[in-house]
């Protein structure tokens, strides 16, 4: 496979195809130099008329990026490099643009972006978090706004960030309290979607696109036409994230005590009994035993006859056998809180769905909050694929490509560096325990801090960055120096026999934290040993082992005296983590952090140069470690015994910048060290990556054990191997067989997730079918489309309906029509009882003739409400009653479609494909909810009235409330300041006595014609009066 990709790989073709272009850009940079400002301003207008005249973007390409090259020139001071160019024109293209870290791809996104802006249609350029979304806009704001483009910005505001929030536009010159937020000015939603060019998150983008497919008025839209975008970091939104659904919610008044009581079930259930497990597929069921005793332990007889209890428990067994603490979430404030499984970051706000964020609260103690009712729900993947095109750039994509190609319809281009990369990728070094990988870990880190090679240490997990940390203490290291020379004189040397071998053998493979100091002074002796671990002995042993100069010998006595200092980073994002990530390539800096904390940041060597950004973070920084802020379990520094640092390095200016970096060129450039292998090669490669960025020199080593994670899904009977068996617990391998096999682990990994991904979208394709059908009514609704034709379509479709339903069926089989049965039911619908009698639909026989007279009536019924009201507000009415029936059912559907996904796996042991069963019962549900929505629609309709409410008190110009979420049902009608008409809607006293109420389902919609269903309007108070 891996030799077919290579065969077929078009890389290299694709490069050259582009020569002739930037060949022909770097051509015009002669024309375009001597130009005035004022004439390179005129080319945007000059550009927009070819546009219109009928030329391509494609033509119009060269021109506009040599121009965008100039104008980059003269504002920014920075040049597009060929290979940037190259970028630009794979992401206009509408490809993937694999670009290395530090290649410049704020700037590369520039020139497409600015092109297909021209259109008018706009451009988005989507990135993974708020502070580099605001950061890149205001860094290239100059470029566009010379040319004569506006830039909006569209932030979020929630606890993984420090940013404002909100949304803003870039005005050069704009004054602001907070220095972060010069030249913006804030700005309408609207507004800033509304700007040539537009920067947010993936996020963002995703709520607002929901949030515009729930408005009741076209003025609430915030989103234009989503024309062309480029996705920054494009593996992580479309891979990683590609399956998070955004999800917009009302809240359930479902009772949530069941939790804890199934949580005590749980809890008491033993793993391979009562429950399997399965996190290879992320799976957990409770076996026969387990539901016997889940039965015994709640007094109930036959748990599955209980859908929802079982649904609960199922939960339940899910939250401990699936999930741990600090490596799937971790508990802050009182919340759970999700742990991305590919970033390490905390991820605010997200919640499981199915109950199961509410059984881990259970599990933990916390607080249980209620579920919530999807309103509406879109991923990623669906999300971007309505985009006419797309583009993305990151460091690593060539792994996925066939995932782009497939599900996106995207290709991966791998751009030349800059520069030549000096970066060297040391081979593995396997353990075969945890013990000893922290042990060759911890030794590594030692020597690096000896010899002041700056080290980033990546971990995958909160609790993986807590456990290396903890070794980093004097005491620690101490022992883990003496287990090392121990081991050397035992199986190297071999200059220690008998009983002291063994005695020496029982010490360093007992672990470190187990060690007693007494042993080790009792033993040091008797191997003519110094006990004094500070001594000159020890510390000429040690550099002798690493080959390092005598004058490297303070900064290892300072670490095994004191621990070696070091950051660490718990990754939620925000600008001080930035600052801190881009201060790990300081000379002795030692960093250990997620594997994406500070991902978009280049770490420079030799540290950051001080600006208004290195100021603003250190103060937050210093706040936290007072414990004053909310952020300050992010990050930590610890010195001196694990005792916090008091604050973070000094910053620099440039000169010293550029010599601190030429002397951590020196020692070899920035250190990465993995601590275990990811199931991804894509995340590996990505942490790779934070070193050697444009031609610096840098190194890359990944330290793996037997134990790990990844051999655990794939490989968990690897340890039965007799090889594997003999193998010294404490001994370290380089084979080559074995890295051979973390490939071929990690390729079937993401294989394996990759059809995974492939066929749950085959599943997701149905619903988003759907999706857009129901949006695109409710847009061509909302945009001032005439419903009326349909709407009395839909009267007349319904009505005879009706009369074919007033057949009856007696006793002995015959079938009987029952007129008066007839009349209730038109009554329902509309007034009857104002246009015909009883005995008027008996002079009709049922059949067509029928159909026509009631039909006619019920036009007639129609009319007259036109006329009880003016057009211009019975066709608002109109509009308002439709889009409630649409929003109210399309919320049951999407209720009802995760009941039927939820299940759908059982119908394959009636030999039926899940599949198939899934698309047929969705299209029936589907006709169902289309269905409902034209009954509500018409019996809402014929009982709307218009009611004038009072002007509002106007609130003061400083007051702006925050959007806040609702039920659907209780959402205010569409209204506006001043008196303004509001559909509600009321039923007459006569329509209401002939309803039998004992009839009316509680989810069905109230007779009243409110929009709401019956349980939620007359019910509670009819139940209430025992009417029912």
């Amino acid at each position: 496979m891996q030799f077919l990709r290579k065969l077929f790989d078009t890389t290299k073709k694709d490069v050259e195809a582009l020569s002739p272009l930037i060949q022909k850009i770097n051509s015009m940079e002669a024309q375009f130099e001597p130009m005035s400002d004022d004439e390179l301003k005129a080319m945007t207008p000059k550009f927009k008329e070819r546009l219109a005249n009928g030329e391509s973007l494609d033509s119009l390409m060269p021109e506009a990026f040599a121009v965008v090259r100039e104008v980059s020139k003269r504002t920014l001071g920075m040049r597009h490099f060929d290979v940037q160019l190259i970028g630009g024109a794979v992401l206009h293209q509408g490809r993937i643009a694999e670009m290395r870290t530090g290649e410049g791809k704020t700037l590369v996104g520039v020139a497409p972006l600015y092109l297909n802006a021209l259109s008018g249609k706009g451009a988005h350029l989507v990135t993974v978090n708020d502070y580099l979304a605001r950061r890149d806009a205001v860094w290239m704001g100059p470029i566009y706004h010379f040319l004569g483009l506006s830039v909006g910005i569209i932030q979020g505001q929630g606890e993984e960030n420090d940013e404002l929030g909100g949304s803003f536009i870039y005005t050069p010159g704009a004054s602001h309290n907070d220095p972060r937020y010069v030249n913006l000015t804030e700005s309408s939603r609207r507004d800033a979607y509304s700007c040539d060019i537009t920067y947010g998150t993936n996020h963002e983008f995703g709520f607002d696109y929901l949030r515009d497919n729930m408005a009741f008025s076209e003025d609430n839209l915030v989103m234009r036409e989503l024309n062309f975008a480029i996705i920054d970091e494009v593996d992580s939104i479309l891979i990683d994230e590609a399956r998070t659904p955004h999800i917009i919610s009302g809240a359930s008044h479902e009772d949530v005590s069941v939790y804890n009581v199934v949580n005590k079930v749980a809890k008491e259930m033993i793993p391979e009994t009562h429950f399997t497990a399965d996190k290879k597929n992320h799976t957990a069921n409770m076996t026969e035993e387990g539901m016997d005793f889940a039965e015994q332990y709640l007094g109930i007889d036959n748990i599955a006859a209980d859908p929802k209890m079982f649904h609960h428990l199922n939960a339940a067994v899910q939250a401990y056998a699936l999930f741990d603490k600090d490596i799937d979430y971790v508990v802050r404030g009182g919340e759970v809180v999700i742990v991305d499984e590919n970033t390490g970051r905390m991820m605010f706000g997200r919640r499981y769905g199915n109950g199961l964020h509410q059984a881990l609260e259970a599990k933990e103690g916390v607080t249980v909050q209620r579920e919530s009712q999807t309103v509406a729900t879109i991923t990623f993947q669906n999300l971007f694929r309505l985009y006419n095109k797309l583009g993305g750039m990151t460091g690593t994509a060539k792994t996925e490509e066939d995932e782009f190609r497939k599900i996106y319809g995207l290709d991966v281009v791998c751009v030349p560096t800059h520069r030549p990369i000096q970066r060297a990728d040391q081979p593995d070094i396997v353990y075969k325990t945890m013990e000893a990988k922290f042990r060759g870990i911890g030794w590594e880190i030692l020597r690096l801090y000896t010899k002041q090679q700056p080290v980033l240490v990546g971990t995958r997990s909160i609790e993986m960055t807590e456990r290396v940390s903890a070794r980093l203490t004097g005491d620690m290291l101490q022992k883990l120096v003496v287990t090392q020379r121990l081991r050397e004189r035992v199986e190297v040397k071999k200059d220690i026999k008998g009983d002291l071998a063994k005695d020496a053998r029982a010490i360093y493979e007992t672990d470190l934290a187990d060690i007693q100091r007494g042993v080790l002074s009792a033993l040091l002796p008797k191997l003519e040993m110094s006990g004094d671990i500070f001594s000159g002995d020890w510390m000429d042993w040690c550099l002798e082992q690493w080959k390092l100069p005598a004058e490297n010998q303070e900064y290892l006595l300072e670490a095994l005296k004191h621990g070696i200092p070091h950051n660490v980073l718990n990754a939620k994002y925000h600008e001080r983590e930035a600052v801190i990530i881009a201060e790990a390539g300081r000379k002795g800096q030692i960093t250990i952090a997620t594997n994406m904390a500070g991902r978009g940041v280049d770490i420079l060597l030799g540290g950051r140069v001080e600006d208004d950004l290195v100021k603003l973070a250190r103060s937050h920084v210093e706040v936290a470690q007072d414990g004053e802020d909310e952020y300050g379990d992010t990050y930590a520094s610890y010195r001196r015994g694990g005792q916090e640092r008091a604050a973070p390095p000094l910053p620099l200016d440039d000169q010293e910048r550029r010599a601190a970096a030429e002397e951590v060129r020196a020692l070899g450039g920035l250190f990465i060290l993995g601590t275990e292998r990811h199931e991804s090669r894509r995340i590996d490669n990505q942490l790779r990556g934070r070193a050697g960025r444009q031609g610096d020199p840098g190194e890359s080593r990944f330290f793996v054990a037997l134990e790990d994670q990844l051999w655990k899904i794939f490989n968990a009977n690897m340890m039965e191997n007799p090889l594997l068996k003999a193998w010294p617990p404490m001994e370290e391998v380089s084979a080559g067989f074995l890295s051979k096999m973390i490939l071929k682990t990690q390729e079937r990994i993401e294989n394996h997730f990759f059809e995974a991904r492939k066929h749950v979208l085959e599943y997701d394709d149905v619903l988003n079918a759907q999706r857009e059908h129901i949006y695109g009514l409710r847009r061509e609704i909302l945009l001032g489309k005439d419903v009326r034709p349909e709407l009395r379509a839909q009267v007349q479709e319904m009505v005879a309906e009706v009369v074919q339903n007033a057949w009856m069926v007696e006793e002995d089989g015959t079938h009987v029509y029952d007129h008066s049965v007839l009349f209730e039911d038109l009554n329902e619908i509309f007034p009857l009882v104002d246009y015909a009698t009883l005995s008027d639909l008996e002079q009709h026989q049922p059949g067509p003739d029928l159909v026509a007279y009631v039909q006619k009536l019920a036009l007639q019924a129609y009319d007259r409400k036109i006329e009880d009201n003016t057009d211009e507000l019975m066709r608002m009415i109109e509009q308002q009653v439709m889009l409630h029936a649409v929003n109210d059912h399309w919320m049951t559907h999407l209720q009802m479609v995760e009941y039927i996904r939820e299940g759908i796996g059982l119908r394959g042991y009636g030999q039926v494909d899940p599949l198939v069963a899934y698309k047929r019962e969705t299209f029936d549900l589907f006709q169902t909810t289309l269905k409902n929505i034209r009954d509500q629609a018409v019996r809402t309709i014929y009982r709307a009235q218009i009611q004038r409410e009072a002007p509002a008190q106007a609130e003061p110009e400083s007051f702006s409330p925050e959007p806040m979420m609702m039920r659907m049902e209780d959402e205010p009608e569409a209204s506006s300041a001043g008196g303004a008409a509001v559909a509600t809607a009321t039923a007459s006293t006569a329509s209401l006595a002939n309803v039998d109420w004992k009839k009316v389902g509680r989810n069905d919609p109230c007779p009243c014609g409110s929009g709401k269903k019956f349980k939620s309007c007359h019910y509670p108070q009819l139940r209430a009066d025992g009417v029912i």
